[in-house]
């Protein structure tokens, strides 16, 4: 049994519960009625056609749809209300300079270029509606996943003056709607992306550093190629027992120091190597879209709040995960699933 009394920084899945399993419960719920508000939605199968045609790497409606969400979400945050073609250019400009959209700012890219073939008034029209979807999203999404989310504001407004001219201010400013966005666009990305990762022929779990229960100096895991290998020198420390599951199951474990080193720069063969990030909520998207860059068929598993010294905390919280759904995802065991989600692309 989870625990929930860490303290709350930002987001906890536990909520008002004492484990995250409502969490997994309530987000595959909302993100069936997301989609499903979603199922008719115009452009989408066009702007599928727009991907084929010009053999670029295909992700799916589904896919598709949490792109035209996400680009109404981010408009409606650091955009303005002109909906025309320009200001979404420099909305993506802006999304490029500021370096925390990378991945985001390239798959609006292709959404623009998509746009800059069509007429003016199709053009507002689809960029109207995408706006529209963002603020349903946001009323809606606070009403069935705002108890996980209820520190952020109080966070965001603590943090204001501290957090000015640091490279993590914009990262560590984000909008409450932007979690639920990330909620929501893990669990659309695990369902598409399901069916490949269960035919990789390697299993990977990357989890972050924030997970180890000693500090640096203490802990004695070993640096390799693209992370640290646990040397099991606490039982209390779960990475420790990720680890221990690993060697019994057949599946590799690599803490990760940073986000951004996640995957390091080597290409995969296409297939090959399936892996599950573990990370806070705000790196979900970004991390599905990089993984799969590289050619690696990925799942996420959230952490149960966030913790890092390096963004969140001043001293650092250990951070943990839900075992039960580590074990689904790597498993298969619908026993252990809230939902037995596995949509494919």
């Amino acid at each position: 049994m989870e625990t929930g009394g860490m303290e709350t920084v930002t987001y906890s899945l536990y909520g008002d519960s004492a484990d995250s399993h409502r969490y997994y419960e309530d987000t595959a719920a909302f993100t069936d009625e997301v989609m499903n508000k979603m199922s008719e939605e115009d452009g989408i199968d066009e702007f599928s056609r727009y991907i084929a045609d010009r053999n670029l790497k295909p992700m799916g409606a589904e896919i598709y749809k949490l792109e035209l969400l996400m680009i109404g979400v981010l408009w409606r945050i650091y955009g303005n209300i002109e909906y025309n073609l320009d200001s979404f250019g420099k909305l993506i400009g802006w999304m490029q300079a500021s370096g925390e959209f990378e991945q985001e700012s390239q798959r609006m890219t292709i959404w623009y270029d998509f746009l800059k073939g069509k007429p003016r008034r199709e053009v507002e029209h689809r960029l109207s509606t995408a706006m529209k979807l963002a603020e349903w999203f946001d009323k809606r999404s606070e009403e069935t996943l705002g108890r996980y989310t209820l520190h952020v504001n109080s966070y965001i407004d603590g943090n204001r003056e501290s957090l000015k001219g640091k490279g993590n201010q914009i990262f560590c400013m984000r909008q409450r709607v932007e979690y639920h966005l990330n909620m929501v666009g893990a669990e659309i990305m695990n369902r598409v992306f399901r069916s490949a990762f269960l035919e990789t022929k390697e299993k990977r779990v990357f989890l972050p550093i924030c997970m180890r229960l000693k500090p640096n100096e203490a802990c004695r895991a070993v640096p390799m190629e693209q992370g640290l290998v646990c040397r099991g020198c606490s039982n209390d420390c779960q990475v420790n027992t990720i680890t221990t599951m690993g060697k019994e199951q057949g599946y590799k474990v690599l803490i990760i120091p940073h986000a951004s080193t996640a995957f390091g720069q080597r290409h995969m063969a296409e297939g090959e190597v399936g892996i599950i990030g573990v990370a806070c909520v705000l790196n979900l998207i970004s991390g599905g879209y990089k993984a799969k860059e590289l050619g690696y068929e990925p799942q996420c598993v959230l952490l149960n709040y966030a913790g890092c010294i390096k963004h969140w905390h001043q001293t650092g919280i250990v951070t943990s995960l839900a075992l039960e759904r580590l074990q689904y995802l790597l498993q298969f065991d619908p026993a252990v699933s809230q939902s037995d989600h596995t949509s494919t692309s």
